[in-house]
Formats: structure tokens, C-alpha cells, sequence
């Protein structure tokens, strides 16, 4: 009896560790579950998720080895996928060995590398001087070089400026004219930065701001034509040239501004500073063209505006309520939701999300000075951060940051400079201004990052 029960203990032991295995993941033949594991560096910023076989969602937020809740069996296929970009969108994440088939052993092969984009050029509108002027950007110490001025005859107080997604047009609205040359066109030599004419394009009377969306398909520009506010959709075709897409202008608020579109591509939004509304649309990724959403009113004269890199919030300057007012933004209808109104001492006239979400910069063009606030991550709310603010040149007009979150630039219209400022957690330090290239009035920025 005793040899009995000793061989019967035996066997409960043996049948024991089979079933339990040395592994963790789905229960293979023999029950044995082996881990699903990536080694991710260079991540910064918040937002990643990945995905196996298209399901089992793993939120990462530091670098180091990260683990699948669900193993796989021996003989198992996994593919590592990434389903959610990081909210810094200026980040490429590459991945290695990405799939493959279970063995015996845990899966440890699997890499992703996360790379920063670099910002190897500015470029600035000359309102007063019907300039356009490109510098490179030094991406050690953000300071700038001249490397062209441009002032064809079709420039006519530019204002607003914005670059393509591939850095190889530049976009201008030429708020002195109208009709067929209210938008300039330059291409961009990738290697020196420098600009060539490549002619306009019909948009409303006056335009002002003007933005491409993230995906690089679509450009919008707003302005007024016959007292009524427009907003032009167009589609950007092969080599840069401009097609208008179909339904194109759509009705926004008198005297549209500020143009924002969300980094997702799914909302676009106008700031209407005459009738103090915010126009809110609906985005066809596909085709560009727009359906109108909920206007919003919003307080007196909204200028710049600005979305966090999530897509979570949108940040509006209020100049005639010198107030910096913040929305949530629904995640399916775009409609606006208001978080907080800051009154300040001060009008805000532009502002600027860091490509990490994590402040909002603004310049107050009556003051000359620029203020840094921090976001709450979970409401959107703003908290001016310590030593904020700082002086800039006379009357900041426009305000924008690196790729990279470390360099923010700023145009002064009236001393006819560029202020550049380092960033260390939202606080600011000023390195100084390009020498000269400039042009006259400088009150547009755009900046292109690869």
C-alpha cells in the first residue's frame, strides 16, 4: 500500500508540472505558454499601443521590455503590429523581427526603435515687405542661417505659411489680393532649403490662415470674399499643385483667422474673429471635402489656435477677451466642449502645442512677451508654469516649435527679428536671433520636419 500511494503521489506531481509548463501565453498541446516580448527604446511621449495578431492591445509608455498579456502556444504565429502611433507625432517607430512563430522558449526578438524627426528648415512670411525667407535650422542649438529670401510680384502681404508633409512645397496667402493669385506656391530644394516660384492659386479675397493636414493630402485656406467667410479646400496633387476639391468654399463665421486641423485628419476648425465663433467641420480624408459640424461661440475676437498632438483639445487666443479658452474635443463629431477660460493681463495672439502635449505656448503681441502653460493630461486644463512669462521682440505675431520639442520660434513683426528660444520642460531660455533675412513685418512661420 505504501509503494502504492508513493507511485500514485509521483504521478499527481509529474501530470502537475506538464500542466503548468515554464512559459506564459495561450495553452499549447501540453499546456505550456510562452511570453510575447518587445524591447522598445528611443520612445518619447506618451500614447503607443501595439498589437498581436491584430488584438490584445499593450498601452507602452517607457522604454525597456514590455510583455503581451497573452502568451501563445509552440507553433503559434504572432505579428507585433503597431496599432496607435506616439501622441509626439513627430516620432517613427520601426520594428524588428516583428513576426515569426512560437518554439519552445519566449519570444525575445521582437524590437521596436522610436526615432525623433529632425527640422531641417524655417521659413517666414514678410507681411510688410511681400517677403518669404527660408533658413536652415542647426539641430544642436536650434539657432538659424539665411539660406534665401524670396519676393516674387504675386506676393502680396503674406500672412499665412505652411509646408507639406514631404518638405517639398511651400504654401503662402497673400491677404493683400485676391482671386487668382490669394495663394503663392514655392517648392523646396530638400538639400539647400532654397525656394522657387511655382505660381498661384484662386482662392477668397484675403486670405489669412492657411494649414495642410497631417497626412499631407489636403491644404486649407480661409478668407473673406464679398463680406462672406470662406473656407478653400484643395487637394495637393503630384509635385505640389493645388486642385479644389469638390463642395469647395464652405460658409464659416465673418472674418475666419486661425486654421487648425486635428493631427488625426478627422475635424478641421476656424477661428472666426469678427463674429466670435469657432466653424467646426468634419473631415473626408479621402477627399478633403468637409461637413459642417456645431458652431461654436467662443469669447470675443479668437485669433490663433492650436490642437494638442492627441487630438484631445483644442486651445483657442481670445484677443479682444484677452482670454485663453480650452475645449475638449469629441472624439466622433468633432463638437466642442469648453474646459476653462483663463483671463490674463494680457490678448494672446498665436499659440503652440509642444509635439509631446504636454504645454501650450503663447504670445501676447501687446506685451512682447510669451507665456508657457502646462496641460493636464486628463482635463486639458492650463497652469502657467513657473518663471513664465518671457520677452520676446516687438509684437510677436507667430509662434511655433521643433519636431523635436527642444527649439521654439517666434516672429516679431514690429522689431522685424525671430526669436529663438530653448525649451526644458516647457521652461524657456532665449538663444538669440538669426542675423538678418528676416524681411519686413514678419508675422507667419512654418517649419518642416523629416
Amino acid at each position: 500500500m505504501t509503494r502504492l500511494w508513493a507511485w500514485m503521489t509521483l504521478l499527481l506531481s509529474t501530470l502537475l508540472l506538464v500542466g503548468c509548463g515554464g512559459g506564459s501565453g495561450a495553452s499549447g498541446g501540453d499546456g505550456t505558454r510562452y511570453a510575447i516580448k518587445v524591447t522598445v527604446s528611443g520612445l518619447d511621449g506618451s500614447g503607443l499601443v501595439l498589437q498581436n495578431n491584430g488584438g490584445d492591445d499593450l498601452s507602452v509608455s517607457a522604454n525597456g521590455s514590455v510583455q503581451f498579456a497573452t502568451g501563445l502556444a509552440t507553433g503559434a504565429a504572432y505579428s507585433v503590429t503597431v496599432k496607435t502611433r506616439p501622441t509626439m507625432l513627430t516620432q517613427t517607430c520601426t520594428r524588428s523581427n516583428p513576426t515569426g512563430t512560437v518554439a519552445n522558449v519566449d519570444v525575445t526578438t521582437i524590437t521596436l526603435t522610436c526615432t525623433s524627426l529632425s527640422t531641417p528648415y524655417l521659413f517666414s512670411a514678410g507681411a510688410a515687405g511681400n517677403k518669404v525667407t527660408a533658413f536652415s535650422v542647426n539641430a544642436s542649438d536650434g539657432t538659424l542661417s539665411l539660406v534665401d529670401t524670396r519676393s516674387e510680384a504675386d506676393l502680396s502681404t503674406p500672412t499665412g505659411i505652411a509646408v507639406d508633409s514631404t518638405g517639398a512645397n511651400l504654401y503662402l496667402t497673400n491677404s493683400g489680393s485676391s482671386g487668382a493669385a490669394a495663394i503663392s506656391r514655392y517648392t523646396i530644394n530638400a538639400n539647400t532649403g532654397t525656394l522657387t516660384s511655382a505660381g498661384t492659386v484662386t482662392a477668397a479675397g484675403s486670405p489669412s490662415g492657411i494649414v495642410v493636414s497631417a497626412d499631407g493630402q489636403h491644404v486649407y485656406a480661409a478668407g473673406t470674399s464679398g463680406g462672406a467667410g470662406q473656407l478653400r479646400a484643395f487637394s495637393i496633387q503630384s509635385g505640389g499643385a493645388l486642385s479644389v476639391v469638390s463642395g469647395s468654399p464652405f460658409s464659416v463665421g465673418t472674418t475666419p483667422r486661425g486654421v487648425a486641423v486635428d493631427p488625426k485628419g478627422r475635424f478641421v476648425y476656424v477661428a472666426n474673429n469678427a463674429s466670435s465663433t469657432i466653424s467646426v467641420f468634419q473631415r473626408d480624408a479621402t477627399t478633403g471635402g468637409l461637413t459642417t459640424g456645431t458652431s461654436r461661440a467662443t469669447a470675443s475676437q479668437p485669433q490663433g489656435l492650436a490642437v494638442d498632438p492627441g487630438g484631445r483639445w483644442l486651445y483657442v487666443a481670445n484677443v479682444g477677451a484677452t482670454q485663453l479658452t480650452a475645449y475638449s474635443i469629441d472624439q466622433t463629431t468633432g463638437a466642442l466642449t469648453q474646459v476653462e477660460v483663463k483671463t490674463l493681463a494680457n490678448a494672446p495672439y498665436d499659440l503652440a502645442v509642444d509635439p509631446r502635449g504636454t504645454h501650450v505656448y503663447a504670445v501676447f503681441n501687446g506685451s512682447n512677451q510669451i507665456a508657457s502653460y502646462q496641460i493636464n493630461s486628463s482635463t486639458g486644463a492650463l497652469t502657467e508654469i513657473s518663471g513664465s512669462p518671457w520677452s520676446t521682440g516687438l509684437e510677436p505675431s507667430a509662434v511655433r516649435v521643433d519636431g523635436a520639442g527642444r527649439f521654439l520660434y517666434v516672429a516679431n513683426k514690429q522689431s522685424n527679428t525671430l526669436s529663438i528660444f530653448s525649451i526644458t520642460s516647457g521652461a524657456l531660455a532665449l538663444i538669440g536671433s538669426p542675423s538678418g533675412g528676416t524681411g519686413t513685418s514678419p508675422v507667419g512661420l512654418a517649419l518642416f520636419t523629416r
